[in-house]
C-alpha cells in the first residue's frame, strides 16, 4: 500500500519554518485521511481479487514528515483492524512474493522509460 507519503515532506518544512502550527495540523489531518482513504482502497481491491484481507505491505519513503506521523499513523491502522507483522511473515502467507510483484512491473517499467 502507498498513499504518496513523500508529498507531505516540503509543504511541512516550509510550515515548520514559518511557525505555522495551524498549517502543519492541516498537513497532519490531510495526511491520515490520505492514508485512511487510499487504505479502504487496497482493501476492497484484496476483497474483490481474493475475497479476503491479504497480508498488506505499507511503502513509506523517508522524511521528517513521515518521522512526525510515524506513531499516528500505526494507530490509524490499528483503529481499522490491521496488525503489524515482519515482511518475511507477510510474505509466507501471502498469495502474491515481493519476487512476484517485482516480476509484474517489469514490463510496465519498461514503457515508462520507453515514452
Amino acid at each position: 500500500m502507498s498513499f504518496g507519503d513523500y508529498l507531505w515532506n516540503e509543504p511541512c518544512a516550509r510550515c515548520q519554518a514559518k511557525r505555522d502550527a495551524a498549517a502543519i495540523a492541516n498537513l497532519k489531518n490531510t495526511y491520515l485521511t490520505a492514508a485512511d482513504v487510499n487504505t479502504e482502497y487496497y482493501r476492497s481491491l484484496s476483497h474483490a481479487l481474493y475475497h479476503r484481507d491479504i497480508p498488506y505491505v505499507l511503502l513509506m519513503h523517508i522524511g521528517a514528515f513521515d518521522a512526525e506521523m510515524l506513531w499516528p499513523l500505526p494507530r490509524l491502522h490499528r483503529a481499522k483492524g490491521f496488525r503489524f507483522v515482519t515482511l518475511p511473515q507477510a510474505e509466507a502467507r501471502s498469495t502474491i512474493t515481493i519476487t512476484m510483484l517485482i516480476s509484474a512491473f517489469r514490463p510496465i517499467r519498461r514503457q515508462w522509460k520507453m515514452r
